[in-house]
């Protein structure tokens, strides 16, 4: 682990902590910290969005405290505008809960998440800053993260 936090370049760190992280939670099958999960979920925020849609962050991949977690690194890593987007897309989520198959359907609730989404994946967003502000962020929290064991 250390010879990969000695990476100078932010985006090659992200992407060989990103795979580090994932051999250790998926192949050794141990258990990650709250650090190396928070970083996982951010790795692979846009790759999920593409994959399942914006939607599926809130309904499956994040709970409530991963919310909460990854708002508090977004705005740490600098990327205020796409945690305003987060968080906005998140309270709107929130009061539809009940029945959130439905939010396209919701009026104008519905079609501001629609737009946050675009949005947040729209050509010049934060979104793909993400890989250079990983790899600093990562190296402040060094500490936080484990080697395999």
């Amino acid at each position: 682990m250390d010879e990969i936090f000695q990476i100078e370049e932010p985006s090659t760190l992200a992407e060989e902590l990103g795979y580090f992280i994932l051999y250790k939670f998926s192949i050794a099958r141990q258990k990650l910290t709250p650090a190396e999960d928070l970083f996982l979920k951010l790795h692979h925020m846009l790759a999920e969005i593409w994959g399942q849609g914006f939607f599926d962050l809130f309904y499956q991949q994040y709970s409530l405290s991963d919310c909460v977690r990854v708002e508090q690194a977004l705005r740490e890593m600098g990327l205020r505008t796409l945690a305003d987007l987060f968080v906005e897309a998140k309270a709107i989520y929130l009061r539809h809960m009940p029945d959130p198959f439905s939010l396209g359907n919701a009026g104008p609730d519905g079609d501001r998440f629609d737009e946050i989404a675009k949005q947040f994946t729209a050509a010049g967003s934060e979104i793909f800053q993400l890989p250079l502000h990983l790899g600093p962020y990562a190296r402040q929290h060094q500490h936080e993260f484990r080697p395999i064991a």
